[in-house]
């Protein structure tokens, strides 16, 4: 990924995708059987979590204009570290980190997917700003 820069955010690191809005975190996760990018907001209070996730749903139409419509989206879930959170998330599967040959289809995934929320998140950020205040 250190190839395609972002297109709004000159110092971003595609592994740590900064949101700089502090409970929503972009995550990518591999194993021996998937790949896939989580979309989490972890706010301790259930009811500034279910804000944050209800702005992203007002959203729902551009979100997957830009990023299709194959994302799952779970107003409760829990991640891998064991933290409550809502989660909007795509896998692809049969693919395993300790494959080389997944390993072209699992960057594709990631490039394209990151890219692309990186375009809705420069158009759309500001709303989820204006909650975090």
């Amino acid at each position: 990924m250190s190839k395609n820069k972002s297109l709004y955010y000159n110092k971003n690191k595609w592994l740590n995708y900064s949101t700089h809005v502090k409970p929503i975190y972009v995550r990518l996760n591999t194993s021996s059987k998937i790949a896939a990018v989580n979309i989490d907001i972890q706010h301790k209070d259930v009811e500034i979590r279910n804000l944050f996730y209800a702005q992203f749903i007002e959203l729902k139409i551009p979100f997957e204009s830009i990023l299709g419509n194959n994302w799952d989206w779970n107003i409760s879930a829990v991640n891998e570290s064991n933290v409550s959170c809502s989660r909007i998330s795509i896998q692809i599967h049969d693919v395993s980190i300790f494959d080389k040959g997944s390993w072209p289809k699992i960057f594709e995934f990631f490039k394209i997917n990151l890219m692309n929320f990186d375009q809705f998140w420069h158009e759309f950020n500001e709303p989820f700003k204006q909650l975090s205040d």
